[in-house]
């Protein structure tokens, strides 16, 4: 019998959050009428939440369409056998109200349409008559939460279904979209792109927002002020705080990368390790997990091509530093409303996990405690059998590698575990270097539509190298 996921209403008529015992997540589109059923599946991103908001309308259609052809009509309004009245033998039932009687179907149905309406603006208190107003607080960043809150509404259904009404809906009239037509933050980027960082421009127009959304919004404000030829691309390197920040000096501002991260993974691994499982330009050894705050595993590191590796990746370990670090903040000082925040960031960060398809994987911890790793796939890792399964690097490895011998003689002393270690370890690496392509833009489309950029340098700096700003290839 097929597994069946768990369903959690999204607060969108017949649109579910759908979580499979697996982990694996999805909305579900899941409209049913008497002799009618109809099941859609979307992507569990910002995106397919929209699409499956879209294709709501066209069901509905399918089902009026399905409704006329069968003489299906809602169960409320009925031809009685034997009407009180002969000459009126079609009924209108209602919960604890009279019954009303019509000569004729169109009359009922009309009936039922206005005490319907009359229904939902009295219960509700929501006029249809607010919708601009509405309408101009979604475009100003209100959530359906906020403004269901203002009309003392118990959900946010009868909101989407006056939107719906007016032929539109919340995700196109929210800021995730309107944004772009902001005259006060298209003149910002005007005034100050090449001047200064994205990342400045992004905290300065969108302080409250994460860092990878405002970044993702200064993106795509750049992107439609070049594309309209208002401003003029500026290489990265040339950048005026880049520059400042760098002392004109790239190859500089890569050695202080390079420290920082040797003291990662001092902290966090084994830098012998590394050095002698590390892979080769086209499957690069890929730590799986952020290496500025989790502890390496034998499961967490492990090999990628080197586009995953370095290109597309590049955004998602900031973003899990950022996640960690708030969510041990939350379970330290239990603020008002942290379990709920905690629960928020488990849920971004599997998202991110989950759209990487396996080459990374984020570490829950629970309000209660309990902690377990999501969404990485251990057929990536340097051990997909778990021969050392829930072992660290560390725990493994002699506090003191010699020179005198080995690295990994040292580390695995067993000959036989050791031959079958290394050789697990070099099909996978075998396997990363031929990764399809399409795998690969699968996972670009998956954190695209989750707000990153996943090809933050390739040509901006190879503009930068064409006008001579010197270091440019250094930085990598």
């Amino acid at each position: 019998m097929p597994t069946q996921p768990n369903l959690i209403r999204t607060g969108i008529p017949y649109i579910y959050k759908a979580v499979y015992p697996s982990g694996y997540t999805k909305y579900l589109l899941k409209y049913s009428k008497p002799g009618f059923s109809r099941k859609v599946s979307f992507p569990f991103t910002p995106q397919g939440l929209k699409d499956a908001e879209n294709a709501l309308p066209k069901v509905e259609e399918a089902f009026s369409k399905f409704a006329k052809e069968k003489g299906v009509v809602d169960p409320s309004v009925k031809k009685l056998t034997n009407p009180p009245d002969p000459k009126k033998p079609w009924r209108y039932q209602r919960t604890n109200k009279p019954i009303e009687y019509f000569a004729t179907e169109a009359q009922a149905e009309a009936f039922r349409n206005k005490a319907v309406s009359a229904k939902l603006e009295g219960q509700t208190k929501l006029p249809k008559a607010d919708f601009s107003k509405i309408k101009k607080r979604i475009m100003a960043g209100a959530t359906l939460e906020d403004i269901a809150t203002t009309y003392k509404l118990k959900n946010v259904g009868n909101i989407r279904t006056l939107l719906a009404q007016n032929n539109t809906t919340y995700s196109d009239l929210s800021p995730h979209d309107s944004y772009l037509k902001d005259a006060k933050s298209l003149k910002y980027i005007k005034d100050n792109y090449g001047k200064l960082k994205g990342e400045t421009m992004a905290k300065k127009l969108y302080p409250t927002l994460a860092p990878t959304t405002a970044l993702s919004r200064v993106s795509r404000l750049v992107s439609k002020l070049l594309t309209e030829k208002k401003i003029k691309e500026v290489p990265a390197a040339l950048i005026e705080e880049v520059r400042i920040e760098q002392g004109y000096n790239p190859e500089e501002s890569a050695k202080k990368a390079s420290k920082a991260r040797k003291a990662k993974i001092k902290k966090f691994s084994v830098p012998a390790f590394e050095r002698a499982m590390k892979g080769t330009k086209a499957s690069q050894l890929s730590h799986m997990d952020d290496l500025a705050t989790q502890v390496v595993r034998f499961e967490n590191i492990g090999y990628s091509p080197q586009k995953i590796n370095a290109e597309i990746l590049k955004n998602v370990d900031p973003y899990f530093t950022s996640l960690y670090e708030k969510r041990a903040k939350l379970l330290k000082n239990k603020p008002k409303g942290w379990v709920k925040q905690v629960i928020e960031i488990n849920e971004r960060g599997e998202d991110v996990a989950r759209a990487t398809r396996g080459y990374k994987g984020f570490n829950v911890i629970e309000p209660g405690g309990k902690s377990y790793t999501l969404a990485l796939d251990a057929a990536k890792s340097v051990d997909p059998f778990g021969q050392f399964e829930g072992k660290t690097i560390q725990g493994v490895s002699p506090k003191k590698i010699l020179k005198t011998s080995k690295t990994m003689e040292q580390i695995i002393p067993d000959a036989g575990e050791r031959f079958l270690f290394l050789e697990n370890a070099k099909r996978v690496r075998e396997a990363q270097s031929r990764v399809p392509k399409g795998e690969i833009n699968k996972i670009i489309k998956n954190l695209t539509e989750l707000g990153f950029d996943t090809d933050p340098y390739k040509k901006r700096f190879v503009e930068a190298a064409k006008t001579n700003a010197g270091g440019v290839c250094n930085i990598f």
